[in-house]
């Protein structure tokens, strides 16, 4: 990558699976003597911890400038039409301005622009299908298909990589299937917490004989949080142990009344004071530190799941739904896999995990650690994804 230029462009910087990604690549084609550009609706707010709205979703942006990105804002994010036309000639100039040698489209809505502005500036293009493939309506799976336009695509999953080609009709040549990774050494349960499991737990108001299922994702509908809260409900009907917790972990997008809906459900269910909406926490290793178990109970079928490898990464039994990329994700023997938008099928798993000993949710923990660090850590994802560069630069 020596003396090469990327301009990969995602809509916004906030947290999130392709953002971190992004990031990640970032700092390998600085590492490997490159040049990494960044097209974004550029969110620059740096996280606070002092921020009273504690469910805010705070920017990577000031991460990837550490990194050495150069983030260049422009209005990527829209899904206007005219503004999308626009964007051809904005990136264009910024390809000649900048001799960039590659565009790489990071989601659906500036994937059109930056595949017309690659065709007019004649640059190699590709893109990564971070999200869902969309099967029906047909309109939507043609906006879509401007992701798989370029030379090559790459999938996060084999589930991912299977539905481009149903849907979207695209070769298996022209795809390279790239998991998300994860940083294996900072989540390592071997890694001194910077916050202790007794501080943390504190911080939630949960205590050293409580059992926390935590639930790490952005609060959304789809991300399933209202079938964590409603299985808690469902695990303590033949549970004996009442200190069973279910700690959501995650920040909110603007205009969303998901929480409110989350914290009446506990309440009609009589399992308020079992749910904790902690809001955005920014060290994970301390707070998978500080739980037992993780759940994943998304309703629909995820492309890939980062919070599961994750999980696993750092020690801990997982719960997820038996659906998408899950299915690749959680090892054999170290967690359990539950039908999704299934609250009694979870309920159930919950009482199980409740049941289970310490030291053998602790094996579960070791298998699926192993799992993830021979096959999902974030310095294979950048090779592999440095490797497919090169393909076309």
């Amino acid at each position: 990558m020596q003396d090469k230029t990327i301009l990969q462009v995602i809509p916004n910087l906030h947290i999130g699976g392709a953002e971190q990604t992004v990031l990640e690549i970032t700092r390998a084609i600085v590492e490997a003597g490159g040049r990494a550009l960044i097209a974004s609706a550029y969110n620059g707010s740096a996280y606070n911890a002092d921020d009273k709205n504690k469910n805010s979703v705070p920017s990577l942006a000031p991460a990837i400038i550490a990194a050495g990105g150069e983030i260049i804002t422009l209005p990527v994010a829209s899904k206007n039409p005219f503004i999308m036309f626009a964007n051809i000639k904005r990136l264009a100039t910024i390809i000649r301005r900048y001799r960039v040698d590659i565009i790489h489209a990071r989601s659906r809505a500036p994937a059109w622009s930056a595949y017309a502005a690659a065709r007019k500036t004649g640059i190699a293009y590709l893109s990564t299908y971070h999200a869902k493939v969309h099967a029906h309506p047909a309109l939507k799976r043609f906006y879509n298909s401007g992701l798989v336009r370029g030379q090559l695509v790459i999938a996060n999953s084999q589930f991912t990589a299977a539905q481009i080609m149903r849907f979207h009709k695209v070769p298996p040549s022209h795809i390279r299937v790239i998991p998300r990774g994860c940083d294996i050494e900072a989540l390592a349960p071997t890694t001194p917490a910077k916050t202790s499991r007794q501080a943390m737990r504190a911080k939630w108001n949960v205590s050293a004989d409580d059992f926390v299922i935590l639930c790490p994702a952005r609060l959304t509908r789809w991300k399933g949080q209202h079938i964590a809260v409603a299985a808690i409900a469902e695990a303590l009907k033949t549970q004996d142990k009442k200190n069973i917790k279910l700690v959501c972990v995650g920040g909110i997008e603007t205009h969303n009344d998901y929480i409110q809906t989350l914290s009446d459900l506990a309440t009609r269910l009589g399992v308020a004071q079992n749910v904790i909406l902690a809001g955005v926490e920014r060290d994970m290793r301390s707070v998978y530190g500080a739980s037992d178990v993780v759940v994943a109970p998304s309703i629909e079928a995820e492309p890939f799941g980062r919070i599961i490898i994750e999980a696993q990464a750092a020690g801990l039994a997982v719960i997820a739904s038996d659906a998408g990329g899950f299915r690749e994700t959680v090892a054999d023997h170290a967690g359990w896999l539950v039908p999704p938008d299934d609250v009694a099928a979870l309920g159930q798993c919950f009482a199980r995990a409740i049941m289970t000993p310490p030291k053998d949710l602790a094996a579960m923990g070791a298998i699926g650690c192993a799992y993830v660090a021979s096959r999902y850590s974030d310095a294979l994802m950048c090779s592999r994804t440095l490797d497919v560069y090169r393909e076309l630069a």
